[in-house]
């Protein structure tokens, strides 16, 4: 196999963060859902323009994250 084929472990900070809550550990969950809440928010509220809307999409979205870890 040559090099540019050889299969690279991912190094991102999330992907122990991600292996750690799938184990169970919910602060590696919170620390995922901090690092990326003002992201999706922020996203959500130029979509739907309003607070509460954008609040509930982007909380659900992070519920979904977490029923999805596998």
């Amino acid at each position: 196999m040559s090099l540019g084929m050889m299969a690279v472990e991912p190094t991102s900070p999330w992907v122990d963060a991600v292996r750690r809550a799938r184990n169970g550990d919910s602060n590696a969950f919170a620390t995922l859902v901090k690092s990326v809440q003002r992201q999706v928010y922020g996203l959500c509220l130029r979509l739907l323009r309003t607070e509460a809307e954008a609040s509930e999409v982007a909380q659900e979205t992070f519920l979904r994250a977490f029923q999805h870890l596998d």
